[in-house]
């Protein structure tokens, strides 16, 4: 079927089918349909709707999932699909996936990819389409089934290593691992997408929020994650790190997008409350009484915010009515107060530490059903050191900050010859690239340090920049001392690790 016919055919659709019509509604209405001469057609565009809600959004796809739906969108899926011929591939590949029934899935994956040769060549977005959203965390059988069949077929640059990337993804139980994976593919392949998508949301989980901050930052249209989410994360992570501009503006991008998202309208109302914008943070914590959403935290702010703005009487008739939990902490505090509002707010009082932070905002994860840890020794190491740099303490002898523009963190900061754990600057610019090692034993400190800095000096957009390499390592060999002894670019660096009896 050529273009224009497919033109026509989503024209008639959108005609029939209002986006406000409910699926079951579209589905009957299909029913009687049978002698339109774009039936099949028709109903394979309604069947793409079905599978896209089903798997909507990069979450992990399993019993569990379809029991959330209680069944009845599960029920649409199935029943549509039967009605379809037999060479509509993907929609049959997906609904004996959906039965489980694996040898019956792989032969229409197989038929599916066997029709697609002549349609040029396979890229990411026609992955995440055709294999990805539908079979997120696949058992492995079916993942390595789709990665031999891309294999057999024409190919952009990539694309069997990225479904390799998805698989592990899905797969792999420690960070540092995932991390690595992303890294080196996306220093590879720069013009993918959504890999820099997922390594965002791995930072975010592993609480590195700069690091998310600068993935998320890049995106500039809805590709892989919902821009609503990515929004949100943004939200938190900008919170965390106590940019509470950002942190409001993204609450504001996502709310407008998706304001189903539980706990956006409250951790909305609370970073306006930090920002002291009482009477903004009361309306909307007010609407969140009135709606009824994020009661678990909104009723503890509402007090809060009311106590900021004097209004002591109003805050103990709330907590007396009872008619939301407020937290014991605050129910004390109120029962101290004076009984009046006041005329005129003489003081600030709404920073006082009354109830827990978990008491006030709640996070928003995406789950994939896999659960990870991180374990590496230089994690740790990385971790207290950019603690440490992001406080202003000194480190090396010297007050450096962390590199940090829009889009980009100099934590485990990515350039085409690898991956830098810390890229550094002073108050005059100058960058440093800092590499953290357990010890001296297993690569070429210097020589990995050594390149980095070749690459950044001969880098058009670093042009001008003195460059300076810090190696930092337990138990340095003498041959590795003499090394960067002998380079004015770099020094060298010993950790240690002490108890002290106290």
């Amino acid at each position: 079927m050529t273009d224009e016919e497919w033109k026509s055919i989503n024209e008639i659709y959108k005609k029939e089918f209002p986006d406000e019509m409910p699926f079951d509604k579209v589905s009957a209405k299909l029913d009687t349909m049978n002698n339109h001469p774009y039936i099949q057609e028709l109903r394979s565009t309604f069947c793409n709707a079905l599978v896209f809600v089903l798997t909507e959004g990069f979450v992990k796809y399993d019993d569990n999932t379809l029991v959330a739906y209680d069944g009845s969108l599960l029920k649409l899926v199935y029943e549509n699909i039967e009605k379809l011929n037999k060479e509509y591939f993907f929609y049959w590949a997906f609904y004996y996936y959906l039965k489980k029934q694996y040898k019956e899935c792989k032969e229409n994956i197989h038929k599916m990819c066997k029709s697609l040769k002549d349609d040029g060549a396979l890229d990411e977005g026609a992955v995440l389409d055709l294999f990805l959203v539908p079979y997120k965390n696949a058992p492995d059988e079916i993942w390595e089934y789709i990665t031999e069949e891309v294999k057999t077929m024409d190919t952009v640059a990539g694309v069997p290593e990225f479904c390799d990337l998805i698989s592990l993804y899905y797969r792999s139980t420690n960070n540092d691992e995932v991390v690595d994976a992303l890294t080196s593919f996306m220093q590879m392949y720069p013009e993918y997408k959504s890999p820099n998508e997922m390594l965002g949301y791995t930072y975010y989980n592993m609480s590195m929020w700069n690091n998310a901050i600068a993935c998320f930052e890049k995106v500039k249209e809805e590709y892989y994650f919902f821009m609503a989410d990515i929004y949100w994360m943004l939200a938190w992570a900008s919170g965390k790190v106590k940019n509470l501009t950002d942190e409001e503006e993204y609450y504001r991008k996502s709310y407008e997008l998706a304001p189903d998202i539980p706990f956006t309208l409250n951790n909305l109302g609370y970073s306006l409350y930090k920002q002291k914008k009482y009477k903004e943070a009361l309306e909307i914590f007010e609407k969140c009484l009135q709606e009824k959403v994020d009661l678990s935290c909104a009723g503890n702010n509402y007090v809060r915010v009311l106590i900021a703005l004097g209004r002591n009487a109003d805050a103990k008739k709330f907590v007396k009515s009872g008619g939301v939990k407020v937290a014991k902490a605050l129910r004390d505090r109120v029962a101290n107060l004076d009984n009046h509002n006041a005329r005129i707010r003489k003081q600030v009082v709404g920073e006082t530490q009354d109830v827990e932070e978990a008491e006030s905002t709640e996070k928003f994860n995406i789950d994939i059903g896999v659960k990870r840890q991180q374990f590496s020794n230089e994690k740790l190491l990385e971790d207290e050191l950019t603690a440490r740099i992001e406080s202003g303490m000194p480190v090396f002898g010297m007050h450096l900050k962390i590199y940090k523009r829009k889009g980009e963190y100099g934590r485990q900061y990515i350039i085409p010859i690898g991956r830098l754990d810390l890229l550094c600057e002073d108050s005059q610019g100058n960058l440093y690239v800092v590499e953290l090692k357990k010890d001296s034993g297993y690569d070429d400190a210097y020589k990995q340090t050594a390149e980095y800095l070749d690459w950044f000096e001969k880098d058009k957009r670093f042009k001008g920049k003195k460059v300076y390499g810090i190696i930092c390592l337990n138990s340095p060999t003498q041959q590795l001392i003499d090394k960067v002894h002998a380079d004015k670019r770099m020094r060298l660096f010993e950790y240690q690790i002490s108890y002290t009896e106290l």
